[in-house]
């Protein structure tokens, strides 16, 4: 039912409607053109790498590890896996980009990296399992966290994790246009939270007119922040964290 869901309210499947309700209703041409312009030119927008470029600015702002600051932990919230036609299960490349960075900074800092994902689709495989195994990842720094179905689950069992072993301040590594969720997540479970956004290296092919060139991958990066833009008001209305938690960052509580 979510992933029906999904797909019926995010981008294309709105525009493709108001597309379709603008030819049913082709006798009545103002309202008819009104409706199809209107469509065709919010795809064209939201198909521009530009649009969720500029979407994503107000999502990344979360504060930065500096100094000689150091976190108790580092988290890593996974990203979804998939199994291939021999039935071997793989994590896509957003969960591996995160984990890599994380790991990364695991080391460099010396402090325990918490790989957090469970099966959300209900997979008989957890996600954090599956990274793991991927990467080669183990050894008594690695915390496995196999319970968490969604960004509030990890921020619960992060704080759980971290507040056992007295810890306060967590260093999460996830996608720039998580951080903010995420983050806020964790400030409603009473941890001092610093991010790192991993990035995707798999190279884009160069275009013309760059980022103002329409394509698939900038209509499909638009579809993950306003998913993000939706999934932050879902968390408010659930009282799952305030406007205090979401904007601590910008009023400077966290740093």
């Amino acid at each position: 039912m979510r992933d029906l869901l999904e797909i019926l309210i995010f981008v294309p499947m709105p525009l493709l409607f108001i597309l379709l309700v603008g030819l049913v209703v082709w006798r009545h041409r103002r309202l008819s053109f009104s409706l199809i312009c209107g469509a065709t030119v919010l795809l064209v927008i939201l198909s521009m790498p530009i649009t969720p470029a500029l979407l994503l600015q107000p999502l990344d702002t979360e504060p930065r590890l500096v100094g000689e600051t150091k976190p108790n932990a580092i988290l890593v919230p996974t990203a979804g896996i998939f199994r291939d036609p021999s039935d071997r299960w793989w994590s896509n490349n957003t969960g591996i980009a995160r984990a890599v960075k994380g790991s990364q900074l695991s080391g460099d800092y010396g402090v325990p990296l918490i790989l957090s994902g469970g099966t959300p689709g209900g997979e008989p495989v957890s996600e954090a399992g599956v990274v793991a195994e991927q990467l080669g990842l183990g050894g008594p720094s690695l915390i496995l966290e196999h319970g968490a179905e969604n960004t509030w689950d990890t921020a619960v069992a992060a704080s759980r994790i971290i507040s056992e072993r007295g810890g306060h301040r967590v260093l999460v590594v996830t996608s720039a246009a998580h951080v903010k969720r995420m983050a806020a997540s964790l400030r409603a479970q009473g941890l001092e939270v610093f991010v790192e956004t991993a990035r995707n290296t798999i190279a884009a092919k160069v275009r013309p007119l760059g980022e103002w060139f329409p394509t698939s991958s900038g209509l499909g990066a638009s579809r993950a922040v306003l998913y993000e833009y939706i999934a932050i008001l879902y968390y408010l209305t659930k009282g799952y964290f305030d406007l205090e938690d979401l904007v601590a960052a910008l009023s400077g509580d966290s740093a």
